[in-house]
């Protein structure tokens, strides 16, 4: 899980870089429009099949929609971020608290009834049993 918030934090890391180059790109792009209304306008009287101010602007819209898709992403990201530092944050308490919780309750349980060694040593190998299975499953070994 560590891992993953790792990568996640970095796609996130190359996602805003690129959010802003695209806002540069598209503020860019309005701004060359704006201050040059006669750019790629076909002379009066003549016939112009090739367009390339309606096309650079049909890619400043391209760009803009690329730009919203980022950011969605970026959204999308964010949530799986939270809900991965969410699984982590209940893995640990699980392991810190609930655990050796239920070891110390399953201990006094059977030191109290039976006091058996054999079985006090029984339940400290399931109580380390389950440790270890619980921290292959966050480091993701199968």
């Amino acid at each position: 899980m560590r891992d993953t918030l790792k990568v996640v934090d970095q796609t996130l890391s190359t996602h805003e870089a690129e959010t802003a180059r695209l806002d540069y790109l598209i503020r860019a792009g309005h701004e060359y429009l704006d201050e040059n209304p006669a750019a790629g306008v076909a002379a009066a009287g003549q016939m112009e099949f090739d367009k390339p101010r309606e096309r650079f602007a049909r890619k400043l819209a391209n760009l803009a929609t690329l730009r919203a898709s980022h950011a969605m992403s970026a959204m999308q990201m964010k949530l799986t971020r939270a809900q991965a530092v969410d699984m982590l944050d209940r893995f640990s308490e699980t392991t810190s608290v609930l655990v050796p919780v239920w070891r110390q309750h399953t201990l006094a349980l059977i030191t109290s009834r039976h006091m058996d060694p054999a079985m006090v040593g029984e339940a400290a190998k399931a109580h380390t049993a389950l440790m270890r299975s619980l921290s292959k499953s966050l480091d993701g070994v199968k």
